[in-house]
């Protein structure tokens, strides 16, 4: 019995097409960032404080998901839309 393996799957056998050619991937293309303006960061304030939910705002506002999600923890957002947001009942329960 010998140590060195042998697999019995016939040479004739292929594996795959055959040939082993370089594939070069396609390179990612380069997305320009969007910045956020103030009148960006505004509409953000407001539609959230009407309960807007985040995948709505994305259409009125051209940013993504995750960026709102962002842009409502780095600016410390969520405190301006609670205070909007009591502003309104206010004005309703008058």
């Amino acid at each position: 019995m010998s140590i060195v393996f042998n697999p019995k799957v016939p040479k004739s056998f292929s594996f795959g097409s055959g040939k082993r050619e370089v594939i070069n991937p396609k390179p990612k293309p380069f997305n320009k960032p969007n910045p956020w303006s103030d009148l960006d960061i505004e509409r953000l304030i407001s539609l959230r404080s009407l309960n807007v939910p985040l995948k709505d705002c994305t259409m009125s506002i051209n940013h993504s998901y995750t960026s709102c999600c962002e842009m409502a923890n780095k600016k410390d957002i969520l405190n301006k839309i609670q205070v909007k947001r009591d502003i309104l009942i206010r004005q309703a329960i008058k």
